[in-house]
Formats: C-alpha cells, sequence, structure tokens
C-alpha cells in the first residue's frame, strides 16, 4: 500500500510504503507450475518451471520518477525497471606473456575512451585494475563460497550526457563496466538508460563498437539470461540441465570446460528453484532461511566459450555436488546458423563428457 500526502509548507510529496508482514511466509502466495518445453539446443523436451506469485516485488517507482524528472543521484539498481543492453569482451588465448601484454595495451585504448565519456570530476586516476596472468588470484572454490552478491553489482557506474545543446530535451544513459579487468575473464560493459532516445543509444552503442573493433578487441552481444538469478527468466526457453553427484567429478567438469575453450565469466548469484525439475532434486542441498525455509541465492561460477555462442552455469550444493546448466547465447547468435552450429557442436562435447561420467 502506497500513501501519498502533500505537504503544503515544504511543497512537498511524501510518500510511505507499507507491507503485510504476515504475508511474507505465507506459502499459499506462491505457485510453481512446471511443464515441458522443447529445447533448441538439445532438440528434446525439456521441464521447466514458472513462478507465480500473489505479491510481486516492490518497484521503487517513486525514486524512478524523480531520476526522469532531473534528479543528480543518478544510479540504477537491479530492483528498478529500466531499458537495457549489455557486452562482453571476450578474450583470446594467449600462446605468449607478449601476446597477453599487446591484449592489455589494446585495452588501456578503449579505458581511455570511456574515461573520456565520464565526468570531468570523475576522470582522474584509472577506475579499472587490471590483472594480468602473473598477479595472484584468490582460489577458485573458496572465492564462489564468500561471494554474497553478483558480479554485476560490483560495476563501476558514471553517466553519460547525450544533449549536444541547451536547445535539446535533456537525456542521459548510464555505463557500468566490471571494476576489474582480468586477462582471464571476461569484461563487462553495459548500457542502462531512462531519459534518452534510441537513436542516441544506438548512436552511442555503434560508437563503442566501432572503438572496439579498431583496437582489436571482440565484444559481444549478451543477453539477459547471463546475470539473471532465475534460469527460467523467458517462460519459452529451457536451458538444459545435468547434476553431479561426486564432489570430484564435479571439480573435473569444470577443469574440464577451460580445457575445451571456455572463459570465467564472473560469479552470478542464484536461485535454486531448479530442483523440482531434475530428478532426485530433493538430494542437493542448498541454504535456507530460518524463519521461512525458502532457499536463499546461491553464487554460481559461470563461463562462457571463446566464441560467445554459449554459456554453461556451474552451481554447486553444500556437499560438493553440480548442477550444470547450459544456454545460448540468443543475443549474439540471432539467424546466425555457423554460430548455432558452433553452440550446438559445444554443447554436445559438454553433454558427452557429462555422460561419460555418470557411467564411471
Amino acid at each position: 500500500i502506497h500513501v501519498l500526502t502533500y505537504q503544503p509548507t515544504s511543497d512537498t510529496i511524501e510518500v510511505v510504503q507499507y507491507y503485510a508482514t504476515s504475508a511474507l511466509h505465507d506459502k499459499t502466495i506462491v505457485y510453481n507450475y512446471p511443464y515441458l518445453l522443447f529445447s533448441q539446443i538439445t532438440q528434446k523436451y525439456t521441464r521447466v518451471v514458472q513462478t507465480f506469485e500473489k505479491y510481486s516485488n516492490v518497484s521503487r517507482w517513486n525514486q524512478i520518477d524523480n531520476m526522469i524528472c532531473g534528479d543528480s543521484d543518478k544510479f540504477f539498481t537491479e530492483e528498478m525497471h529500466y531499458r537495457r543492453v549489455m557486452f562482453a569482451l571476450i578474450p583470446e588465448k594467449f600462446s605468449n606473456e607478449e601476446a597477453e601484454r599487446d591484449y592489455i595495451a589494446k585495452f588501456k585504448k578503449l579505458l581511455d575512451y570511456l574515461s573520456k565519456l565520464r565526468k570531468r570530476d570523475e576522470s582522474e586516476g584509472n577506475f579499472v585494475k587490471i590483472i594480468s596472468s602473473s598477479d595472484s588470484r584468490p582460489d577458485r572454490d573458496t572465492q564462489v563460497k564468500k561471494t554474497r552478491r553478483s558480479t554485476c553489482d560490483w560495476m563501476k557506474r558514471f553517466s553519460v550526457h547525450l544533449r549536444r545543446s541547451k536547445a535539446e530535451r535533456y537525456e542521459w544513459m548510464e555505463m557500468a563496466v566490471d571494476p576489474t579487468f582480468d586477462t582471464q575473464r571476461t569484461f563487462r560493459i553495459t548500457v542502462n538508460w531512462l531519459v534518452a532516445s534510441s537513436s542516441k543509444i544506438e548512436t552511442q552503442v555503434q560508437l563503442l563498437q566501432r572503438r572496439c573493433s579498431q583496437y582489436g578487441l571482440r565484444l559481444f552481444a549478451i543477453p539477459q539470461l547471463s546475470i539473471s538469478p532465475s534460469l527460467f527468466l523467458h517462460p519459452l526457453v529451457a536451458p538444459p540441465m545435468t547434476p553431479v553427484r561426486d564432489k570430484d567429478k564435479a571439480n573435473y567438469v569444470e577443469d574440464s570446460l577451460v580445457a575445451r575453450g571456455f572463459v570465467d565469466d564472473g560469479i552470478h548469484m542464484t536461485e535454486p528453484n531448479f530442483t523440482e525439475v531434475i530428478e532426485r532434486g530433493n538430494e542437493f542441498e542448498f541454504p535456507r532461511f530460518r524463519m521461512s525455509r525458502k532457499h536463499k541465492k546461491i553464487p554460481a561460477r559461470q563461463y562462457v566459450h571463446r566464441s560467445g555462442a554459449i554459456f554453461v552455469r556451474l552451481i554447486r550444493d553444500e556437499q560438493g555436488w553440480l548442477i550444470v546448466v547450459a544456454f545460448e547465447n540468443t543475443t549474439f547468435i540471432g539467424r546466425d546458423f555457423s554460430m548455432r552450429t558452433i553452440a550446438t557442436s559445444k554443447f554436445k562435447e559438454l553433454s558427452d563428457l557429462l555422460n561419460s561420467l555418470q557411467n564411471t
């Protein structure tokens, strides 16, 4: 319930939100609807589930309204509704240290371009940390266990003004980039906007793409599903899921992905609502809230193939068991038959690997 009150003395409108706390732990307000959906990548019917809630998540409409009206504190959060396009730089496999240094030099040129888009008071110093293969890295498993926020939550954000003259209406967009550039993982660039025409956004995106092409960097469009906590975000997309009920085999799968041309794509918080569609899914142990007994979001490391055609998310439970989730990069593939062929072939390699482990 929202209560709006006008304060004549200060000429302001006060907004108060009220929440029914009794409904937070009511199991009847949530309904899971399982169904079968044909998967393009497996060419088989796959079980998926959609969750329907009586009360939707709270939308900060008043904060968005202030931003549209010109609030200087422009900062998008994942709870807001706004337009977005996402990209990622995917590194190539380096044959030697010189090739890696050359890749870093190319990125620094892009970093200079991004720095020019920032405000003057934000342009001092490097706002992105650069890490090479010679630098120390935290343990892979320890890093996942300690993570409490998705990779996208740590992104550096800045506003880009799109108005060319004072006669034009005020338009702006937000650019968000990863705080760290690691030569062994992807680097994400996101364009968010509320108050901007599509033509000006398209111009900025084309400029970014041309800069990357000019510098010799491979920029790929990526889908919203690649950062979504829900693996069933799209009701007509059925990502295949394969369980691995052995900790040692789970470690082998992750090592095999890197050997097969996959690159680290960060850690993403994931909702474990998929246990209903996996055979003997109740055997997996995921943390729950003490009062409501609902599953908590869990950190999961994600990989993307160097071709940009397919993502793989690895979800570990408290026993060290693994659920392997694969999905195509439909935003990048589009109607490109060759890219779809690559995605299908890489999934088949992964599927053959998982089947061989099941039989040993």
